[in-house]
């Protein structure tokens, strides 16, 4: 016996690197490859396997009744030790495995849990497919702990459901073609009572042969007669409601239909006539634990051979699920409605064809419609632009071939009022349906915006331009007026000791050039707004003259110029040269246009109360009466202008002359200095046709001009004078011309040597003077510390540019006086004098 055991254990080694010799997956292809030989060598070790299990049963102690139970047991009975080695198999777990014990070294399956049951599917050689049912106990042996596996065939059981679930499909699919039948049997024995209704012996055979079919009917099935009494009702129907057949038939009963139902009920019905005899409808009714539920009935009315109602036949089933759904749907469908009507932006969808299947409120009213009016309809009924409605159809034709979404930038689209507006669209295809879906966004206030953005843009680069060749003007201005002056100011010294006239002569030019630059200087300061500290009261029609007067030597005998003065009241605030160089600039401009050519200049000074350019009226202008305007035009018959030149002809250093021929600063000055009087210019221009140039400024009404002597002489003085200024030309030059007028001065170069000197003798000096503009400490500055130790000190300061202090600024230092390089003579004289005489006052 030992012997025989160590030879299934060698086996079973042997076998167990393969793996067993069956599968709860399919059957092992090593039993059918073993044949019938081995077949005689499996009957003899299941032999010797059986004497085994006596031997060990009876070292188990098992009595041999029990041996014998347990052998001959129907269900297979296993013992597996806690290693998952095969300790017992009786017969029937041989038979159901299909293999011998000497084969199984070890348990192949998993275990199910304690006290539950679990199904194995086997493939064993001879039986096929095998379903076992299994359960595992734990036991207990002398060797140690083991589990009895209890296996239970249960193929014929399943065979057995299987068989009974494919024919109860079968009979499910026989009862459902049977319920069509019984269902349009059901239409035919309606018919068929209407029409034997007299006959009552064929209706009770009929209703015999038919009763059980209605019965079994998930349908609720009634028959009442025309005074409302049911004379049939099925289980169904009864069930429904919750009542008993005896408590309906031969009763008037009536459901809780609410009232505007039941009238669309009774309307229906009461309008069946042997001609047409059925109806169909649906209602609500409530039930009795008070919900409301639908329905929806076939009514059939039964007439006579005479023609008379006889019986009502209705068919009826609770819909109350489609219904819910359907409703849900609805306020889904309104809901999607009110949104893509609620947006701003047209929204579509039209098939292949062209048609309009679906348009928002948006879309409509773009087109000056309804939706319910376009559904169905193409564009071509809403818009009459050929040119848009051949690429609105090229762009859906494209979305439909390539199945791709199509993005299209900024297209116009013409409204039913011919307005064209732009718009971006996006095209979305929907090739289940052969259709495009369409979004378009107004873009129209947008791309407006960004072109006023744009003319910001371009009026702020203008400005910039302005304001950059401002700080050009005012970084040079400094330097030029010290030249200047010190030119000025060297060329009356030397006048003063002239005798020889040519000597003379050329010092007057030199003085003339000078003058010539200083004026170049003052532009470019009015060009960034430096010098508005010149004000006085001008008569513009005096400067009209003026200006026709020297206009006339100069002229070219084929260019007439003629002046018209259509107004008494020329009174207007500002700085004559400045309005002088105004009107020389313009008419420069016009004979420029005309050279070569010849032609007609006006010059017209005249109301101008409809002045169209002023935007607001000017501030701060004292007798200025609001809407009084002085208009001043240059007309020409020159060249003109086309737009792109119009643009930029205020532009500094834009010109359209020849190199040499002129700067480009001359219309920017004028806009300049205009602007600066608080007035506006406009031009009108046309190729060809000439230009006119329109300037308005503001009239003053409260009096006449004050026109003073400009040829008095330079007022004189003996007072002490300390002028400060860093360039040692200027110094020396200042205290030459103020040492002609009689005074003491002192010249210095450096502030912080001039402010010591100060304070070693404060009551040394009458009156300083002195430069803005100076290395270590300003004008400014050098004057705050003389005023505290001299409070009542007269100062004047001058400069030839300065963006810090200007005019205003000096008065809240408590400065006299505020000149701007180069200065005359003369005019400085008056100024010492006027602030010399104050503060001896």
């Amino acid at each position: 016996m030992r012997e025989h055991r160590a030879d299934m254990e060698q086996d079973r080694d042997s076998t167990a690197g393969g793996g067993p010799a069956f599968s709860a997956s399919a059957p092992s292809s090593s039993a059918d490859e073993r044949g019938e030989g081995d077949m005689a060598r499996f009957s003899s070790e299941n032999e010797v396997l059986r004497l085994e299990r006596a031997e060990l049963a009876a070292q188990l102690g098992v009595p041999d009744i029990h041996s014998w139970v347990v052998e001959n047991s129907p269900d297979a009975l296993i013992v597996v030790g806690g290693a998952g080695e095969m300790l017992f198999a009786n017969t029937a777990a041989e038979r159901l495995l299909g293999r011998d014990l000497v084969d199984l070294r070890h348990w192949p399956f998993g275990l199910p849990t304690a006290g539950r049951d679990a199904e194995l599917e086997l493939h064993a050689p001879e039986r096929g497919v095998v379903v076992a049912e299994m359960r595992a106990t734990p036991i207990s042996l002398p060797s140690g702990q083991a589990t009895l596996i209890t296996l239970r065939d249960i193929t014929e059981g399943r065979r057995m459901v299987q068989a009974l679930r494919e024919a109860r499909e079968e009979l499910e699919t026989r009862v459902q073609e049977r319920t069509r039948e019984l269902r349009k049997a059901n239409e035919q024995l309606l018919e068929e009572i209407a029409e034997r209704v007299m006959a009552q012996e064929e209706l009770k055979r009929s209703e015999s042969r038919y009763r059980a079919i209605l019965e079994d009917q998930t349908e609720l099935i009634c028959r009442y007669l025309p005074d409302g009494r049911l004379s049939y009702v099925n289980e169904a129907y009864a069930r429904y409601y919750g009542k008993t057949r005896a408590e309906l038939i031969n009763r008037n009963f009536i459901p809780d239909i609410p009232a505007e139902d039941l009238r669309c009920i009774l309307q229906k019905t009461g309008a069946l006539s042997p001609q047409s005899p059925v109806t169909e409808f649906e209602h609500r009714i409530r039930m009795e634990d008070g919900s409301v539920r639908w329905q929806r009935w076939t009514h059939r009315a039964v007439f006579s051979a005479a023609g008379e109602l006889a019986e009502y036949q209705a068919v009826g089933r609770d819909v109350t699920k489609r219904k819910e759904v359907e409703v849900e749907l609805e306020e889904q469908r309104r809901f999607l409605r009110l949104i893509i009507d609620s947006l701003p932006n047209p929204i579509f969808v039209k098939d292949d064809q062209g048609r309009y299947a679906l348009v928002n409120k948006a879309m409509a009213e773009l087109y000056g419609s309804t939706p319910e009016e376009m559904i169905g309809r193409e564009g071509a009924d809403f818009n009459a632009n050929l040119d848009e409605l051949a690429r609105f159809r090229k762009e859906d034709e494209m979305v439909l071939a390539s199945g791709k979404i199509l993005r299209v930038p900024q297209k116009t689209i013409t409204s039913s009022t011919g307005e064209k507006r732009w718009f971006t669209k996006t095209k979305i295809p929907l090739p289940e349906r052969r259709q495009v879906l369409g979004v378009a966004v107004d873009v129209t206030e947008l791309l407006e915006a960004e072109m006023e953005r744009l003319r910001m843009e371009k009026r702020m680069r203008q400005t910039q331009k302005m304001q950059a060749l401002g700080t050009l003007a005012g970084g040079i201005a400094h330097d030029f007026n010290n030249m200047i002056y010190a030119m000025l100011g060297f060329t009356d010294l030397s006048l003063r000791k002239a005798q020889d006239p040519k000597l003379v002569e050329y010092l007057e030019q030199i003085k003339s050039a000078g003058i010539r630059a200083s004026e170049l200087v003052r532009q470019i300061l009015t060009f960034s707004r430096q010098t508005e500290q010149g004000r006085a009261r001008v008569r513009l029609s005096l400067l009209c003259k003026e200006v026709a007067k020297l206009l006339m030597p100069v002229l070219p005998a084929d260019i007439e110029v003629e002046l018209k003065i259509e107004t008494e009241r020329d009174l207007v605030q500002g700085d004559p040269v400045q309005i002088h160089q105004v009107l020389m600039n313009l008419c420069t401009n016009a004979m420029h246009a005309m050279r070569g050519r010849g032609g007609y200049l006006e010059i017209v000074l005249r109301d101008g109360a409809e002045c169209p350019a002023q935007s607001a009226e000017p501030e701060g202008i004292a007798g200025h009466a609001a809407g009084d305007w002085l208009e001043l035009v240059v007309r020409d018959s020159g060249t003109g202008m086309d737009p792109a030149t119009m643009e930029r002809i205020f532009d500094p250093f834009f010109t359209t002359k020849r190199i040499g021929e002129g700067t480009g600063m001359g219309l920017s000055v004028v806009h300049g200095v205009v602007q600066a009087h608080m007035g506006t210019v406009r031009v009108e221009s046309e190729p060809g046709k000439g230009s006119a140039f329109y300037v308005c400024l503001p009239r003053l009404t409260d009096g006449e001009d004050e026109c003073g002597d400009r040829c008095q002489l330079a007022p004189r003085g003996i007072e002490r004078v300390l002028f400060v200024d860093d360039e040692n030309l200027l110094a020396q030059m200042a205290g030459e011309m103020l040492s002609n007028l009689g005074y003491a001065v002192t010249s210095m170069t450096s502030a912080t040597e001039a402010l010591e000197i100060f304070k070693a003798t404060p009551d040394s000096f009458d009156l300083v003077i002195t430069d803005q503009a100076m290395p270590g400490m300003t004008g400014a500055e050098l004057a705050v510390e003389l005023l505290r130790i001299r409070p009542a000190l007269p100062v004047i300061l001058i400069t030839g540019f300065s963006e810090t202090v200007d005019e205003e600024e000096a008065r809240r230092l408590g400065l006299r006086a505020f000149l701007m390089k180069p200065v005359s003579e003369a005019e400085l004289a008056r100024t010492i004098r006027e602030a010399l005489d104050v503060s001896t006052r």
